[in-house]
């Protein structure tokens, strides 16, 4: 799987509202290197296609809306709610 080559700016945007700062961030392939310096994977429904490793450390948050789109055609209120079920997860 190759990454976007950008972050989508209004993510970029919702993130910055509240202290995340990625807007010089560039999307990148998650490697085995990188699951192996994680203390906890989280996915989307995605499991499936991540390197060897994360099912150890894995948890799938099935958050509606998170995966199966590209997020340049997402509306804005949509990545909103993502965001807003993350931050609750995390906080």
């Amino acid at each position: 799987m190759t990454p976007a080559d950008s972050i989508n700016p209004v993510a970029v945007e919702l993130l910055e509202e509240i202290g995340i700062k990625v807007a010089h961030g560039k999307p990148r392939v998650v490697t085995p290197v990188l699951i192996g310096e994680s203390s906890r994977v989280i996915t989307f429904g995605c499991i499936d296609r991540c390197p060897l490793g994360a099912r150890e450390k894995f948890e799938d948050w099935s958050i509606p809306g998170s995966t199966g789109r590209d997020d340049l055609l997402r509306p804005r209120e949509e990545l909103l709610a993502i965001r807003g079920e993350v931050e609750r997860r995390v906080l």
